[in-house]
């Protein structure tokens, strides 16, 4: 598959407020590293998506987070704010969109100061 098409279909999804869509094509995301053409897509979608503050946007911020952690990729949002917005709002996500157990635990190791660790020190 084509990444930086796949990219691309995902921001339209995203923009069209598909977030469904957006989360089951994070959920499918692979690859091993990008082309510099997907690396500006990436980007492009932090930047196209922005505005968007919607509790599923965040979940699908989320969703896309874990995703690309194998790449190591600079994520083109917040991490800790992105996840913060969720769980503020997270009684109004969609059931589509929602985080499972083990996408949660990960972001929480992904954000230190939120995972609990530090405290019992």
């Amino acid at each position: 598959q084509n990444l930086a098409a796949e990219l691309y279909r995902l921001t339209c999804c995203w923009l069209t407020h598909k977030y469904d869509e957006v989360v089951r094509i994070a959920t499918a995301f692979g690859c091993d590293a990008l082309s510099p053409a997907e690396a500006a897509r990436w980007r492009a979608l932090g930047v196209e998506t922005a505005p968007d503050r919607h509790v599923d946007a965040q979940a699908c911020r989320l969703h896309l987070s874990v995703a690309v952690l194998p790449l190591g990729l600079r994520l083109p949002w917040d991490l800790r704010e992105t996840y913060m917005q969720f769980l503020l709002l997270r009684a109004n996500c969609s059931a589509d969109c929602l985080l499972p157990p083990q996408t949660e635990i990960l972001i929480l190791r992904m954000l230190p100061d939120l995972d609990g660790s530090s405290w019992l020190t």
